[in-house]
């Protein structure tokens, strides 16, 4: 054998162990990617298994909330409210009081109000949702929903109906002013019955005519008997041309433009804010006739009295507060044109007073001047120069081809400069005495009025009275109760007797 032939079978010999090798490297790579792609196999099987787990248990936990819902009284009242879309309902256009606030709301500025009333038993939600069905059509500017027209909003039926709901939060939350939910909402806790209305459906006249229209058909459900008040309508009665009627056309006047009184910019009295806008609500619960009996004595009306408390509430508060604020406190006062213009409407038809304060000293003093105030006020000639002022500016020709994007634009910016807790720093509004039902005085302890959060002023007081219960509610939302507890403490220093109550709020950290 030749020494090519050695290197040759010497080189085949060296392959073949390097075969070999590769061959065994192979087969052990082989074996390690088998075993990897089974441990890997079994992991996916364990996380299917695991997934589908969680996936049965979820889908088991979620048929059993399911049937829970649908064993639940919210699902029942919600079937059972669902008679209210078989109902017709006509489309409107908003009143001219009404067409603001749609464009103006906010989660900060709810432009709502409550009305709510204290029974002497509890409230039976099924008979409730079934009087809300039974007036659902009676009312059809308030219960229907606000709708964006090209030009400007209108009224139409709500895609859901109003269902009544367990009250769990605090009252007037910000309401869905869309096309989907109705502008009133109507709500109940334990012995309480509650209703809240976006204001662009009515104001606190109308609302109390809806509410007393829905408790009387409630205890018609009960059973009881109840004689109706003008303050309380038929329910199987269709809606009256006077009911839907927008008033405000009919007293406004050209030639009364100009004549309005001047609006200046008033004190901004805000503490330390509640988070997410949230406010707590005090209710000073007294007696009405010692109330106007202490009225009485220093020569004022009941409401006088109150707006006088509240400046000097308002003043201490802003000397805590905001006291480098030289512009004077104004305190706004909505006001009735009903009974001024004699004339009848479920639509909104207020306007409002304002009072000043000039840094009096006494309660006396302030009553006095807010009465003279309301001298220089109260009169037709003064309504119908505010009124004609804005309704021309909203009627204007340019304006109205304006498409609605670009007036709600131009409205937001008005009212930042004009509108509420610009021109005043609180309101108060009293309800008066409420009219109702001889027979709801012996199922009712109290009605109770309540504004809801504005946009700028973190304070707003309220009253009504019903069978001789005066409930006067100041609207909170600062951290501190300084101002309610200047407000009722000056009152009790006049011999009123005051029984206080409120809501507490656990904020969030």
């Amino acid at each position: 054998m030749n020494k090519e032939q050695k290197e040759m079978k010497k080189l085949q010999k060296t392959q073949r162990i390097e075969q070999k090798r590769v061959d065994k490297a192979t087969r052990l790579e082989a074996r390690r990617s088998a075993k990897e792609q089974k441990k890997q196999n079994k992991a996916l099987q364990k996380q299917q298994k695991k997934t589908k787990k969680l996936y049965d248990s979820a889908i088991a936990r979620r048929r059993k909330q399911r049937e829970q819902y649908k064993n639940s009284t919210q699902y029942k009242l919600y079937q059972l409210a669902k008679k209210q879309l078989n109902k017709s309902i006509d489309w409107y256009k908003l009143d001219n009081d009404a067409l603001l606030y749609p464009m103006i709301a906010t989660s900060e500025g709810r432009s709502n109000f409550r009305l709510s009333v204290q029974l002497k038993e509890r409230v039976q939600p099924f008979v409730l949702q079934e009087a809300v069905n039974d007036i659902f059509n009676r009312f059809p500017t308030m219960t229907g929903c606000v709708k964006w027209g090209f030009f400007w909003p209108y009224i139409d039926k709500p895609l859901y109906p109003i269902v009544v709901t367990q009250r769990s939060q605090l009252p007037c939350r910000p309401m869905n002013i869309d096309n989907k939910h109705s502008q009133v909402r109507v709500m109940y806790y334990n012995n309480a019955i509650s209703v809240e209305f976006f204001h662009s459906a009515t104001d606190g006249s109308g609302g109390v005519i809806f509410f007393n229209t829905l408790l009387t058909r409630y205890f018609e459900r009960l059973g009881y008997n109840v004689q109706r008040t003008e303050n309380c309508l038929e329910y199987r009665d269709k809606p009256k041309f006077d009911e839907l009627a927008d008033n405000i056309p009919k007293i406004a006047d050209k030639s009364a433009i100009g004549k309005a009184p001047k609006t200046v910019k008033a004190r901004k009295i805000v503490g330390q804010k509640l988070q997410d806008n949230d406010f707590i609500p005090y209710r000073g619960i007294c007696d009405a006739s010692q109330l106007k009996s202490v009225a009485k004595s220093m020569g004022a009306t009941v409401n006088q009295l109150l707006c006088a408390a509240a400046l000097i509430a308002l003043n201490k508060y802003s000397e805590v507060v905001c006291p480098k604020d030289k512009r004077p406190i104004v305190l706004m006062v909505p006001v009735n044109l009903r009974k001024i213009f004699s004339m009848h409407t479920l639509r909104n038809f207020t306007n409002y007073l304002t009072f000043t304060y000039h840094n009096q000293q006494t309660l006396q003093e302030v009553v006095e001047d807010i009465k003279s105030q309301e001298q220089q006020q109260l009169n037709k000639e003064n309504f119908v120069s505010i009124v004609s002022q804005n309704y021309f500016s909203a009627h204007h020709p340019l304006l109205k081809a304006v498409p609605l994007g670009i007036k709600k634009l131009a409205i937001q910016a008005v009212c930042s400069q004009r509108g509420g807790g610009v021109i005043n720093s609180s309101t108060f509004s009293n309800l008066g005495v409420v009219t109702a039902p001889e027979m709801f005085k012996e199922h009712i302890y109290r009605y109770e009025f309540q504004l809801g959060q504005e946009s700028l002023p973190s304070l707003s007081f309220s009253c009504s009275t019903f069978n001789n219960v005066c409930t006067i509610v100041v609207t909170n939302g600062n951290k501190d109760s300084l101002c309610p507890q200047f407000f009722y403490r000056t009152l009790s220093e006049e011999g009123i007797d005051l029984a206080i109550e409120t809501e507490l709020i656990e904020e969030q950290k």
